[in-house]
Parts: structure tokens; C-alpha cells; sequence
């Protein structure tokens, strides 16, 4: 009779969180995968930039031309602001689902969720202060493009963190939802290290060029 040898599993956690849990790893690699994306419009950004006299480009589409049309600030400061304040009630969320506490996970994500909706709102605003359309030149598409793959990362962040709420207040906490919920604060910090890079990019980079 041949004998298998066995291990004894049963003193091991039910779950686990971080990077000793499955979703955690899945997590990361659409976060490094995204983040290539970026990288590659980025990279693209500067290759084009090469192909210019002047950068950004002027605007010759409408009336009157804009001769110097380098995108103003304001209201992208404004929103990459906000984004990194609002981490501060993320990482009390995060802390608060590794001990299975359900009101600072219920206040951390409304809070920076409000946020988040607010961001969306200086998204849409911040698209005018480019000075260009879409599809006025590559400086334009890539400029867009930018913002745009970033907005539907606030949007998913946003869509998941309210998911979140609503669950934890109707049902409560558990550990395999304190998983999500840390998930959710990650991806958060993902999404504000973007918008730092994109924001330097598409704002100070033309003086640099």
C-alpha cells in the first residue's frame, strides 16, 4: 500500500492580506500593467516633442490662433491636491480593514469617495485649460489621452470604493472584505502616484522642452 505524506494546514489564517493573498498579486499586475500604458504615452510625449520647433505647438484651428498655448495649472493643481489630501483618510481606511474595524473603513473611504467625485468634476474642467482639442494635433491626442486613461482610473476607484461602503454598511466587515478593502486603498495610492507623474508631465514638462 503506498502512504502520501500529508500536511497539516488547520493552524494557518482563513485569510490573508497583502501580498500573502492571491488578489493581491492580481492587483499588482493590472497596476504594473497600466503603468507601462502610461509609460508609454509618456515616452511618446517626449519622442513627438522632438519633431516640433515649438512645444507645445501652436493652435491654428481656431479664431483667433493661440500662438503659446502651454495648458494653464490652476485647476490641475487643484485636482492632484486633492487627490493626495484625500490619501490621508485611504491609509486610515487601509489601517482600519487590517484590524477589521468597520467605522474607520466606512469613514476613511467616504471621505476620500467625496473626494473622488470631485475630482471627476475638475477633470471635466481641467480638459478646457489644455487650450486644445483632441484631435488638433499628436501633442493634443497625447495630452488627452493622458487624462482621459486617468479619469477612467478615478472613475473605477471610485466606482469600487462606493461598492465598498454600501456593502460594509449593509452587511459589516469581515476579513475577506477587509481584503477588498485594502485592494481598493492600493489601487487609490496607485491612481494619486499617476496623477503626480501625469501632472507634471502634461503642465511642467513644456518648460523643460
Amino acid at each position: 500500500m503506498q502512504r502520501h505524506s500529508a500536511i497539516d494546514v488547520s493552524e494557518l489564517p482563513a485569510v490573508a492580506f497583502d501580498s500573502q493573498a492571491p488578489t493581491w498579486w492580481g492587483n499588482f499586475l493590472m497596476m504594473s500593467i497600466e503603468t507601462m500604458t502610461v509609460a508609454l504615452l509618456i515616452t511618446s510625449y517626449f519622442y513627438t516633442a522632438q519633431n516640433y520647433e515649438q512645444w507645445p505647438p501652436r493652435s491654428v484651428d481656431g479664431l483667433p490662433p493661440i500662438h503659446d498655448p502651454l495648458p494653464d495649472p490652476t485647476i490641475g493643481t487643484w485636482l492632484v491636491g486633492l487627490l493626495t489630501i484625500a490619501t490621508i483618510p485611504m491609509i486610515w481606511a487601509d489601517k482600519g480593514a487590517h484590524r477589521v474595524e468597520k467605522f474607520p473603513v466606512l469613514a476613511g473611504l467616504s471621505l476620500a469617495t467625496a473626494a473622488g467625485v470631485a475630482a471627476l468634476v475638475l477633470r471635466f474642467y481641467e480638459f478646457s485649460s489644455l487650450k486644445c482639442h483632441w484631435d488638433d494635433n499628436a501633442y493634443a491626442s497625447i495630452v488627452w489621452g493622458l487624462l482621459v486613461l486617468h479619469l477612467l482610473y478615478i472613475v473605477l476607484e471610485v466606482g469600487e470604493a462606493a461598492l465598498n461602503i454600501l456593502w460594509v454598511a449593509l452587511h459589516g466587515l469581515d476579513e475577506k472584505l477587509a481584503i477588498d478593502v485594502t485592494l481598493s486603498t492600493e489601487y487609490w495610492y496607485w491612481t494619486v502616484a499617476m496623477a503626480l507623474v501625469i501632472y507634471v508631465v502634461v503642465y511642467w514638462a513644456p518648460y523643460l522642452i
